[in-house]
């Protein structure tokens, strides 16, 4: 390895020198920036692009909606000047120069100027909160305004919805009955004034992006038109690229990126502040944040995330309250105290399962429960906890319980450690490859490091779609080898490895003074099923579906732009297992049994309910109508959660003996939600048949 990047840096000494002759510019910083990056993508990224139109094109369309995502600044004017560099960034690599940028940047600048004032005017008056109006806030589904005035008429709309939220949750806080008929003027006064300062505080934020900024905005563009994890971080940026905030863990334990003009989770840190208090989820979109209880809200509309989660995060035990908006349109407050990931609830777990049968003891057969939020490893020191060892001694218990079954649940296991992924995989098949990792010339093998099994019994994984990277190279083993029956549902289909480049390391002596420059994250790799088919982009699609919970969250790798697409390599030889579930039979029976569970005929009717609300992207600007909105979703939630609070599941759970992993009062709250898991007790049900089936 170490070879391999000594290499690398005398290469691109070599390349920027060529540049330099080749272009014949001076190198000034973004000319070294961009010439940099280019020709690391296109010596080492996984798969590389040519310099031509069609990249142009690609660059400039991600560009241009990093600048103006919800198309609220530029005019269909300001398009066509900078549409005369949609076919043109290739030639601006290649001349080293950043016109385009310069252009974006200057015009950004004057928009955002000219609606400050409007906002000022506006918002110097009441609404007319009962005029029969509409807001498109699908930006997709709009154009750019064709002059000031029609940009003027958008903003109107804008401001008058937010000040109508504003209003409304301004009523809500001072718990008195709304009558949405009629307007409570001081109340008006109050919300007009808050959505002033809130707005006012979000353009001067956006003023103070200097040129630099739109820079390295337009250097990610150019990035991310190969792939949605290659990206180029600032050295401010580094410590938090993409706010993979694992790093001090104190906070709220959750993974944010910007979505569009938005804060947006995509993942809860098991044993996390968030994780515990369980009402933020992944698809959450954070719209203010508060630091405790009477503090002033900051409104996070089109923060960069980099300073957004410094508002978020903060010491062990304070609190702080995130106004939130759910995937289904529902605007919630969240109050949670800041936290340190708590490690003992990170770890894997497992318990005794004993179906019942409506209610009634029928303790005939028992199975185990293994719960694995990630691939954990202690890198630093070589005896410290990793999922594999505590894997091993899970199943060794099992195996003492002489349990029927085990289920092992890798449900929002988005990843980690590859060798636990592996070594945890080769306790269930005896021996055989594992993984195929394809680079751009070459691909390598993974074979099953473990010698014979630790669990020969029958398997039933749960996946879900926030099933991630390791965790999907697990499930995926399992099921071609047909070890495991895979439940649940299609996972989130991210088949690369990426790579961390310090671009400073490429820098020649006399070019010392241009750093520092930052970082690059490259994907380098991907992976691939031992049948040669991809997870990249596809997932696992598992045997038996189940209905989920989170249907109406749009996730996974192909719901991101320049995904990678899916790639075919030759099918290894493996020698399956030797009693494969009779598949057919088991899902005719899971599939009658889920359409007559109550439980989960109320997931999927309200899974349904929510995508068809979301299909209409145009929101009245009338308050009674907004007000009756709020209320209906707010009661169709609720229901849903009660409903979900008195499931089907007829379950008796207990803990293995010598099992100390959590404290008792822990244990009991774990045991609950295990009960109120109707996949769970699905999951139970399908083993159980999988028994059945095979005694016949």
């Amino acid at each position: 390895m170490r070879r391999y990047f000594f290499k690398l840096f005398c290469g691109f000494i070599v390349i920027l020198s060529l540049v330099s002759i080749t272009f014949g510019w001076s190198a000034d910083r973004s000319q070294v920036l961009t010439s940099l990056t280019w020709s690391i993508l296109q010596e080492w990224h996984y798969s590389p692009r040519e310099l031509d139109d069609q990249f142009s094109q690609d660059a400039f369309a991600l560009y241009l909606n990093s600048l103006d995502p919800d198309k609220r600044f530029f005019t269909k004017t300001d398009l066509e000047k900078l549409q005369r560099y949609e076919r043109a960034i290739d030639e601006e690599i290649q001349e080293g120069s950043s016109r385009l940028p310069a252009l974006a940047s200057w015009l950004l600048s004057q928009r955002i100027q000219e609606v400050q004032a409007m906002v000022k005017e506006i918002l110097a008056e009441p609404f007319d909160y009962f005029a029969d109006e509409y807001l498109e806030i699908d930006a997709e589904k709009r154009d750019y305004a064709d002059d000031t005035g029609e940009l003027r008429e958008l903003w109107r709309k804008m401001l008058k919805y937010q000040t109508i939220l504003v209003y409304l949750d301004l009523a809500a806080t001072a718990e008195e009955e709304v009558i949405p008929e009629i307007i409570d003027e001081k109340k008006e006064a109050q919300a007009r004034e808050k959505v002033a300062r809130s707005f006012q505080s979000t353009l001067e934020r956006l003023l103070k992006d200097s040129k630099e900024e739109a820079f390295h905005r337009y250097l990610n563009a150019v990035t991310r038109s190969f792939d949605p994890h290659t990206a180029y971080f600032t050295p401010e940026k580094k410590e938090d690229f993409d706010i993979e905030m694992r790093g001090t863990l104190e906070g709220i334990g959750a993974l944010l990126q910007e979505e569009g003009e938005y804060i947006k989770i995509v993942e809860i840190i098991p044993g996390g502040a968030a994780w515990r208090q369980g009402e933020l989820k992944p698809g959450d979109l954070i719209l203010k944040v508060a630091q405790g209880e009477g503090e002033e809200e900051i409104d996070l509309y089109n923060m960069r995330v980099t300073e957004a989660v410094r508002y978020i995060r903060g010491k062990k035990g304070t609190g702080v309250r995130l106004t939130v908006k759910k995937p289904d349109g529902q605007i919630v407050t969240v109050s949670l105290i800041r936290d340190i990931v708590v490690l003992e609830e990170t770890y894997a777990r497992q318990a005794l399962l004993y179906p019942t049968r409506a209610g009634e003891e029928d303790r005939a057969r028992r199975f185990g429960y293994i719960y694995l939020p990630s691939f954990y490893r202690d890198f630093a020191n070589l005896d410290g906890r990793s999922a594999a060892v505590d894997l091993r001694k899970i199943l060794e218990r099992l195996n003492g319980e002489e349990v029927d079954g085990v289920i092992l649940d890798l449900r929002n296991n988005g990843g980690g450690s590859l060798d636990d992924a592996l070594r945890i995989a080769g306790f269930f098949i005896d021996s055989g490859p594992l993984l195929q990792v394809k680079a751009r010339k070459k691909t390598d093998v993974f074979w099953d490091p473990e010698k014979g099994t630790i669990y020969n019994g029958p398997l039933l994984v749960l996946v879900n779609t926030f099933t991630a990277s390791g965790a999907e190279i697990l499930a995926a083993a399992l099921q071609d080898y047909d070890r495991a029956v895979i439940a649940g549902n299609r996972t989130f289909g991210k088949g690369s490895i990426q790579t961390i480049l310090d671009l400073d390391h490429f820098l020649p002596l006399d070019l010392g003074g241009l750093k520092p420059l930052g970082s690059m994250k490259l994907t380098i790799q991907q992976f691939y099923r031992v049948t040669g088919e991809p997870i990249q982009y596809q997932g696992v699609n598992p045997d038996i579906i189940l209905p989920d919970p989170y249907g109406y969250i749009e996730a996974g790798e192909r719901t991101l732009k320049h995904a990678l697409p899916e790639e075919y390599l030759t099918s290894l030889d493996i020698q399956k297992w030797e009693a494969p579930a009779d598949i057919s039979r088991i899902q005719d029976k899971s599939s009658r049994r889920v359409a007559a569970n109550k439980s989960f005929r109320q997931i999927t009717g309200y899974v349904e309910k929510v995508n068809e609300e979301r299909q209409d992207t145009r929101e009245s600007l009338h308050l009674a109508r907004i007000f009756a909105q709020q209320q209906k979703r707010k009661d169709e939630l609720t229901r849903f959660e009660e409903a979900q609070s008195d499931v089907e599941v007829f379950l008796e759970v207990s803990t293995p003996k010598d099992d100390t992993a959590l404290p008792e009062e822990k244990l009991r709250e774990w045991y609950d939600q295990i009960q109120r898991d109707v996949i769970i007790g699905e999951a139970v049900q399908i083993l159980d048949d999988l028994l059945t089936l095979a005694s016949q």
